[in-house]
């Protein structure tokens, strides 16, 4: 997954672009990113276009990093339904709810964005 991890402070949010062939060490590098951003800011927003995501890691994989996400990012990913990743998405959202955290899957970038700006 070649990612695109940028702030955008004017929204205060963390955006990531991210496409084609998603791997354990693009995720862990994104990871990093994101990290680093909110050690510097303060942001804990992410909000993440996976419309081109063509391949995810296996579900072991996925599982292992996803319980690394820490609680206090705020995960907004934005994907059709018709992805052929649409259901590992699915999964990694319940993952990281199940640990406290707070993960969502969207079909539109107004929505997820949306929801992520909310105060409430």
């Amino acid at each position: 997954m070649p990612d695109k991890v940028k702030l955008n402070e004017e929204l205060g949010i963390i955006e990531i672009y991210a496409y084609g062939e998603l791997t354990v060490k693009q995720m862990a590098k994104s990871d990093q990113e994101i990290r680093r951003h909110h050690e510097a800011t303060g942001i804990s927003r992410v909000l993440v276009n996976a419309s081109e995501i063509s391949g995810m890691p296996s579900t072991t994989d996925l599982f292992e990093l996803l319980t690394k996400v820490p609680d206090f990012i705020r995960l907004a990913v934005v994907m059709p339904k018709n992805s052929p990743v649409h259901e590992d998405q699915r999964f990694a959202s319940t993952v990281v709810l199940n640990r406290g955290g707070e993960y969502r899957v969207f079909d539109s970038a107004a929505a997820a964005l949306e929801w992520l700006t909310d105060e409430g």
